[in-house]
């Protein structure tokens, strides 16, 4: 006795040829549409970044701490790090939060004892960076850091 009837295994080659033939139909039809990229204007689901996101740096001469190199990193979800760097060598780091506000940067952490905040309007120029202006009208210029 055979282990399969050829009548059947004839048939059940021909409905996988079929559905075969089928699947490769639609693909095939879905190849020459194009893809259309999302629209950031109209789509609520697509965030676009704040152009302050990234890691910025600057130097300056600090009251307390002298001649310092800061490296300022805002994130998207509004975490802040500063990281100091001493001319001893030696590195101060202060965890905190950022917002914006219109065109003010508010920005909480330690380091802005004793208030614990610092706020400063904010504008990028043609080069890139980052201009803050503190309530003194102070500037302080910012460039971005490469990853």
């Amino acid at each position: 006795m055979p282990l399969f009837d050829a009548r059947e295994s004839g048939l059940a080659a021909m409905q996988c040829a079929t559905l075969l033939l089928l699947i490769l139909t639609a693909i095939a039809c879905g190849s020459n549409s194009q893809r259309k990229e999302p629209d950031r204007a109209t789509d609520p689901e697509l965030e676009i970044e704040h152009p302050l996101v990234g890691i910025w740096n600057t130097a300056g001469t600090h009251k307390r701490l002298g001649k310092v190199e800061i490296v300022m990193t805002l994130e998207s979800d509004g975490s802040l790090r500063m990281v100091i760097t001493l001319p001893s060598g030696g590195n101060l780091s202060f965890p905190g939060t950022w917002e914006t506000n219109d065109r003010n940067l508010i920005l909480r952490a330690a380091f802005f004892a004793p208030t614990e905040i610092s706020k400063a309007t904010w504008l990028v120029d043609d080069s890139g960076a980052v201009i803050l202006t503190d309530a003194n009208g102070t500037e302080q210029k910012w460039t971005a850091v490469q990853p």
